[in-house]
This record gives C-alpha cells, sequence and structure tokens, in this order.
C-alpha cells in the first residue's frame, strides 16, 4: 500500500480551511434577532362625517415567534380636549366604537388603551379645519408627445388660500357618479368551457328602480412642482408624476411655503365628463392634520425601496405612544362643477 505524506503545512493549512467554512457557516446560518416583546398597535382615522371607531391589534413578532391577533378584550378611554367622552364599546374584529358621537372640528382627542399583557398605549389627534374651495379655472388642454401624436384633456387651475402661521396638509382627487343597472349573477348547474376559462356563472343585467348610483375616481394628470406624494392603484408612491402617469390623488401642504397661496393644475381626460349624474363632477380637497400626513408619505417612501434588498429602509410612521399605529384625522370638502348639454355635445364633436 502507498502511504501519501503531508507535510505540516499542508494539514495546517487544511485546518484552517475547515474552520474558516464552518465560521462561515455559523454567520449565515446563525443570525441573532433582538428580542422584542409584542405591542399594542391602535389604527384609527377620525372624520367629522364618521362615528369613531379605533382598531386594536397586536404586533407580530419575529423573536420570539408571533402571530398577529385581534384584541377584544381593551379598555378603550377617549377624552375630547382633556375632558372624557367615555369607554368605547366592542363590537368584533378589534373594532371598538362611541354610538353617536362624531369628533368636532379643531377639537382635540387622546386615545388611551389598556390590555392585559401589553404596555398600555395613548395617542392623539386634533381634528383639521376643512380646506376652502379653491378657486377653479378650466381650459382644454393639448399635450403633444416626442413621438408625434397629441392629446387633449380638461385642465383645472387650482388656487387655494391657505395661512401663512400654520402649515396645512392637503389631497385633492376628482370624482362623478354614475347611474347603472344592477348586476346578477347565477350559478351554472353544468359549468362550461369558453376557450378561455371555465365558467361556473352567468351575470346579467336587471333594470333597477331607482338606478344604482356608483361613485367613480377619475385619474388625474398634473406636472406640478408642489406635489410631493400621490395614491395610484392603491398604493402611495412617490414616482415623478406627469402627463404619461396619472393617480387617484394627489398630496401636498404649505408646509416650507411663505405664500398664502397654493396652485396647482390637474387634467382628466375630457371623456370622463359624458355620462355623469346631474353632468356634474367634484373636485374634493381632504384637509389632514400632520400625523396622519406623516403616516401617508411614509409608505410612499416605503413603497418606493420594498423591492430593493440592498437600499435603505423606511420605517412606517406612528404616533402611538408605547405602540404601533396611526391615530390620525381628516376633513373633506367638495366642490360640485356642473356643464350644460350643449357644452358637452360641443366636446363630442369637436375632439
Amino acid at each position: 500500500m502507498n502511504h501519501k505524506i503531508y507535510s505540516p503545512l499542508s494539514l495546517a493549512i487544511a485546518i484552517l480551511v475547515l474552520l474558516g467554512l464552518s465560521a462561515c457557516e455559523t454567520l449565515i446560518d446563525d443570525f441573532e434577532y433582538e428580542k422584542k416583546p409584542s405591542r399594542l398597535v391602535v389604527n384609527a382615522i377620525l372624520n367629522p362625517d364618521s362615528v369613531i371607531n379605533i382598531h386594536v391589534s397586536s404586533s407580530r413578532t419575529y423573536n420570539p415567534p408571533g402571530s398577529f391577533k385581534l384584541i377584544e378584550n381593551a379598555i378603550v378611554e377617549l377624552f375630547e380636549n382633556n375632558n372624557p367622552l367615555g369607554q368605547l364599546n366592542s363590537i368584533g374584529n378589534g373594532y371598538y366604537s362611541l354610538p353617536n358621537t362624531y369628533p368636532q372640528e379643531n377639537a382635540t382627542y387622546k386615545v388611551v388603551v389598556v390590555a392585559d399583557g401589553y404596555e398600555s398605549v395613548w395617542a392623539e389627534t386634533t381634528i383639521p379645519r376643512k380646506a376652502e374651495n379653491p378657486q377653479v379655472e378650466q381650459r382644454m388642454h393639448t399635450t403633444t408627445y416626442e413621438q408625434g401624436y397629441t392629446v387633449t384633456r380638461m385642465e383645472y387651475n387650482l388656487t387655494y388660500e391657505v395661512p401663512i402661521t400654520q402649515a396645512v396638509f392637503y389631497g385633492t382627487s376628482i370624482s362623478s357618479q354614475k347611474q347603472e343597472m344592477a348586476v346578477f349573477c347565477e350559478e351554472l348547474e353544468t359549468p362550461y368551457f369558453d376557450g378561455y376559462y371555465y365558467r361556473t356563472d352567468t351575470c346579467y343585467y336587471v333594470p333597477a328602480e331607482p338606478l344604482i348610483v356608483l361613485t367613480q375616481y377619475i385619474s388625474t394628470y398634473s406636472n406640478s412642482s408642489l406635489i410631493k406624494f400621490l395614491k395610484s392603484w392603491g398604493e402611495y408612491q412617490t414616482s415623478s408624476f406627469d402627463e404619461n402617469y396619472s393617480a387617484e390623488k394627489v398630496y401636498f401642504s404649505s408646509q416650507n411655503y411663505s405664500s398664502n397661496k397654493l396652485s396647482l393644475a390637474l387634467r382628466i381626460d375630457y371623456y370622463y365628463l359624458f355620462d355623469n349624474l346631474n353632468n356634474e363632477i367634484t373636485i374634493w380637497t381632504d384637509s389632514f392634520d400632520e400625523v396622519l400626513y406623516k403616516f401617508m408619505y411614509s409608505l410612499a417612501k416605503k413603497y418606493e425601496v420594498d423591492d430593493s434588498p440592498f437600499a435603505e429602509k423606511v420605517s412606517v410612521y406612528s404616533n402611538v405612544n408605547g405602540g404601533l399605529g396611526i391615530f390620525g384625522s381628516s376633513n373633506s370638502t367638495g366642490h360640485v362643477i356642473q356643464y350644460d348639454d350643449e357644452f358637452l355635445e360641443s366636446l363630442k364633436s369637436n375632439y
């Protein structure tokens, strides 16, 4: 039998390599995560148009592993300008309500939540004033793109008067209402393949008296530098916003502005003016308290970096002391614009 003789140096190198591989495996597989207890999560957006509802749950933890839980046995107390309004009633699925109680504009609300096994938490918000309806100027606006084609849209130039001494936080959207017939679906006794997928039900329109009234939010376009972030397809985003990209709602504020006027232009495809209830559209302006605005903006920033494992992570803003969540408020106002039949017919003829 032939015996291969290894030098002491070769053996030493082999041992070091094995130790190195072992050390690398330890670094990769055996992370030490900071232990964090589960905390209460309180979420509510107060609005003068709605009864007060507050949702309470628990945070999910990794170390030790813990799942999301709805908290049904919490004591939830609410105060208005430091005066107790009472204890909210549990109505199921983690929700707590105070019947027949509507938030008041300019009032400050504080919530205190206590639940067994968790640190007690509190948060507060001040209901913002409604925004003054903007001055609105409108015109048809045609954009010519580099590819040579043109698009004509209705443009609304909005000018808001705002206080100089206090920052305001707004979100603006445009909607219309349409009347439609009810749609009913029936399950088929024998499903059939229509060439794309198996149909298991059939749907048909049924005339209804009165017709169903549906609200549709209209996609808007803008290149205004005033816009801080936007909401598109249900997601808050900080992406560039221009003639090629539409949004459901745009968000902006007077923070860092010294003027008492805020101006921006929003454009919509003109065909959204057709077949609306009473020939109307509504320009909605939501006024937010600062904490809710910061919360939505942090969601927009988080959305932009979540796809990259190497991007700096963004923490979602919370004003719940001792816990997580958002306890904010908003106040909405609508500016209605009505078009006559003659104007709408001219649009159909000229564009």
